[in-house]
């Protein structure tokens, strides 16, 4: 993406130098810091092609790992497989609500039963045969 970005505004397509402004891009994080950095290396880029190359890169560019100090493995063992989970799903981890149930009044009830009724006709165990809009009607 960044040789298609350099070969539009400039017409040069080479891949050495993209990834030569991707590494001053990644040390140079703040528009202002890689604009000098790139003038000091003969670039004269316009101010939108230095925006729109850093703003590509930096959005192209991998989230930084977890470092893999001995501080950060020691966290992860001692954390229970259920830690995990509880962490990849934390609305499965919420208690059971005994409210919920008397919310409904008895009409959803009924409604709610009437409808499953309905339903169940459509089932082929239920009818003896394939499911037919007119036999139901």
């Amino acid at each position: 993406k960044v040789c298609t970005e350099l070969d539009n505004h400039l017409g040069i397509n080479d891949k050495d130098l993209a990834e030569f402004v991707i590494s001053l891009a990644q040390k140079n994080p703040s528009i202002d810091e890689f604009k000098t950095v790139l003038a000091k290396n003969g670039a004269d880029f316009t101010d939108s092609l230095v925006s729109n190359l850093l703003r590509l890169i930096q959005t192209m560019r991998p989230p930084a790992k977890a470092s893999s100090s001995k501080a950060s493995h020691a966290v992860a063992k001692s954390k229970s497989e259920k830690d995990k989970l509880k962490e990849l799903f934390p609305a499965l981890c919420r208690p059971d609500n005994p409210n919920t149930r008397s919310m409904l009044d008895e009409n959803d009830v009924k409604v709610a039963a009437d409808a499953m009724k309905e339903l169940e006709l459509f089932m082929p165990s239920v009818s003896g045969t394939e499911p037919s809009s007119s036999k139901h009607r």
